[in-house]
């Protein structure tokens, strides 16, 4: 389980609706991969609703940041002034260097209710593939 400082609730919805946001690290072959997973009732019932890139780093498996390594992270926001009857959608701002390149980029996340999740797009870096 997370330490507690790694938890936050906030509005992520119209009438009243909040989510759940729990932040989680792993490391692995260098790496260091974190996740933030979303949580909220839906249908009655606590229920993830998505995860969602928060940072990424392979210095420990690649060396120095500006000769082809990455280091990266995503700046969370929710869009609470779109209209919509379910969750907002998220918006991630991502900076930092992927491969030695600078990344620059904003990802918009609408979440999807025939799923109940936020999805990740399909054009995000390649080390954030969908969990699920």
């Amino acid at each position: 389980v997370p330490p507690a400082a790694n938890f936050d609730v906030r509005k992520l919805g119209p009438r009243n609706k909040y989510g759940w946001f729990i932040t989680d690290f792993h490391m692995h072959g260098g790496r260091a991969i974190m996740y933030t997973h979303l949580f909220a009732i839906t249908g009655g019932t606590v229920s993830s609703i998505g995860s969602i890139p928060a940072d990424y780093n392979d210095a420990g498996a690649c060396g120095t940041v500006g000769q082809g390594c990455s280091d990266y992270s995503f700046k969370l926001a929710v869009d609470s002034v779109s209209s919509t009857r379910t969750f907002y959608p998220l918006v991630l701002r991502l900076s930092g260097w992927r491969k030695g390149k600078p990344l620059n980029h904003t990802y918009r996340i609408p979440f999807d209710s025939a799923s109940l999740k936020y999805l990740i797009p399909r054009n995000m870096p390649d080390e954030f593939k969908p969990l699920e």
